[in-house]
């Protein structure tokens, strides 16, 4: 049923006879968000997406499809967001949604009004269906290596778009599984080998998305285990780096880590941080 319902989306956008969304930073847009709906195991969205793309290439003026093709790009976006914090973060039940989105689908639009039901759809989800802050952050910090691998990669790949402000596009998050040597690498700050401290974190800390960060290969290789703090000296003084790598330099070249306690509270400190910024900044549920 989920492939069934993919496929038709396929075919819905392929279709799609919007200039707009057949250039090619928009199509690459809309199929990121696609993929983020794929790596969530979300479907119930897609019957919605349908009737949206159904509305939109039906309106009758050109200049009035251009505007509703960027909108549908945001739409689309903040779906995605939206069932990021929901359903890949909080966890929550997908019943949450699924008579929502089924009244919405039900509901008789004409084309010329699908742009303001595409803003009452986001409204909606945003004040009557999202979970709070408080709902999200302790989830969020409990992301790690080990068991959200892919989800890290995500992760990383939309905060760094989000701060090049969609410019140019990180490449940080491929979802082709038959790559096998990637661009970027995870990064543990401070390493698995105990070799460079003096200490030994618990594996909590350890595989905390709070103590990985996601860079080049080539530089990842080049780093090895080293210390942390010798880690922070060598990536600030490297003069092409993602916007992420450019942040922990600047919010961290000045701390200690000399002991398990610092280093398990700045790792702690970190995700919190992570947390907060992607909630209320990178995966806001707005148009």
């Amino acid at each position: 049923m989920h492939k069934l319902r993919r496929s038709v989306l396929r075919s819905r956008t392929s279709e799609f006879r919007m200039p707009e969304l057949q250039k090619e930073y928009n199509a690459v847009s809309l199929n990121k968000s696609f993929e983020g709906l794929r790596l969530f195991n979300v479907s119930q969205t897609y019957p919605l997406l349908v009737k949206v793309i159904d509305l939109a290439t039906n309106v009758k003026l050109a200049k009035d499809r251009d505007k509703i093709a960027k909108k549908l790009l945001s739409f689309t976006k903040a779906i995605e967001n939206f069932h990021f914090i929901n359903s890949a973060i909080a966890q929550t039940q997908a019943n949450v949604v699924e008579m929502f989105y089924a009244d919405k689908c039900a509901q008789e639009v004409e084309p010329d009004q699908v742009l303001g039901f595409m803003e009452s759809v986001i409204v909606e989800l945003n004040t009557t269906k999202l979970v709070t802050y408080k709902e999200f952050a302790p989830n969020f910090t409990n992301v790690n290596y080990e068991s959200d691998f892919t989800l890290i990669y995500y992760i990383a790949d939309r905060i760094n778009d989000y701060a090049m402000r969609d410019t140019n596009r990180s490449g940080v998050y491929n979802p082709d599984k038959k790559i096998l040597k990637r661009n970027h690498n995870i990064d543990h700050l401070i390493a698995q080998s105990k070799a460079q401290y003096g200490f030994e974190l618990d594996g909590e800390s350890i595989h905390s998305i709070g103590n990985l960060l996601v860079i080049d290969s080539k530089l990842n290789s080049s780093l090895g285990n080293v210390h942390i703090e010798q880690k922070i000296a060598i990536l600030k003084a490297e003069s092409h780096l993602l916007p992420e790598v450019k942040v922990l330099v600047n919010q961290w070249s000045d701390a200690s880590w000399d002991t398990a306690k610092e280093a398990a509270l700045h790792i702690s400190k970190r995700s919190e941080e992570l947390a907060s910024r992607c909630f209320k900044q990178v995966f806001q549920v707005k148009m």
